[in-house]
């Protein structure tokens, strides 16, 4: 037959659909997507970064995006933001790029902890008429009746604990702030009314309503900076280091407690530092 242009359709010109049962490729192209060298990237871009890439040779996702915070002054400022996930370290990441006006933030989740380093969440509403920023914010919002558990329970919005297992230990503490602001500071008390009391880890505060003497022992093993305060409501208290000698005018193994009296227990890593608080 004569050749004829209409018998002929052109291959690559314009997108159509494609029906194989096997497709081999080293590179392809499709839609805004690139494939190549073991991973998936996006055509778009933000600040000539890809917006989004997915790598399979090594594990990872990473996303790119524009973000909003505020300034110091109030305003706000619009910077590179990069979300990635890398199965190689076991780590969520997540930073914004500062510049002069403004500093840049990371966040990092991983099986080792959390780490963050740009105060940006804001903690309390706006309504309030004040503005509290925070890196790590924990609102503890929920419900829990007391008769339903104990009177011991209760809901917080940040709870810590350590534990050292070293067989040296050095010391471990539940939460460490250089700069510690409250607003309304909740010690753990406890009230007894018989005659021998060991402090225990958690108690903070001791009052003594024995209607016989009661012998009180300060916490074995303190660590550096432990505070503990003992009230006389009734009988006499002898307070003991329990092996650490007090200091109150001098070293003492023990002291008393005059009626009604409160006094403050510190260790100061050598001796018990104790100080008659009154009444």
């Amino acid at each position: 037959l004569a050749w004829s242009t209409s018998n002929w359709e052109t291959f690559g010109a314009q997108f159509e659909s494609v029906a194989t049962n096997l497709l081999l490729a080293e590179n392809a192209y499709i839609a805004d997507w690139i494939i190549k060298d073991g991973k998936i990237t996006s055509q778009n871009e933000y600040n000539g970064t890809p917006r989004a890439q997915f790598d399979g040779a090594n594990g990872k996702i990473t996303l790119v995006s524009p973000m909003t915070t505020y300034t110091n002054s109030g305003g706000s400022r619009t910077y590179e933001h990069t979300l990635k996930l890398d199965s190689t370290q076991g780590r969520l990441e997540a930073r914004h790029t500062g510049d002069a006006y403004q500093d840049s933030g990371f966040t990092s989740v991983d099986s080792e902890g959390v780490f963050a380093n740009f105060a940006g969440v804001r903690a309390i509403s706006p309504l309030t008429g004040v503005e509290i920023k925070g890196a790590i914010v924990g609102i503890g919002n929920g419900k829990l009746k007391k008769t339903a558990f104990n009177s011991s329970s209760f809901i917080c919005g940040v709870f810590g604990e350590a534990k050292n297992s070293d067989s040296d230990p050095g010391p471990s503490y539940g939460g460490v702030f250089l700069g510690l602001k409250t607003f309304g500071m909740h010690l753990s008390p406890k009230n007894i009314g018989y005659s021998n009391y060991t402090f225990t880890d958690d108690i903070d505060y001791l009052t003594c309503f024995s209607s016989n003497q009661s012998n009180i022992y300060l916490p074995q093993n303190p660590q550096h900076g432990r505070l503990v305060y003992v009230k006389r409501a009734a009988a006499l208290v002898s307070v003991k280091g329990n092996g650490i000698n007090l200091f109150t005018d001098k070293q003492v193994s023990f002291t008393y407690l005059n009626a009604g009296e409160c006094w403050m227990f510190l260790f100061n890593g050598s001796y018990w530092c104790a100080n008659a608080m009154g009444i």
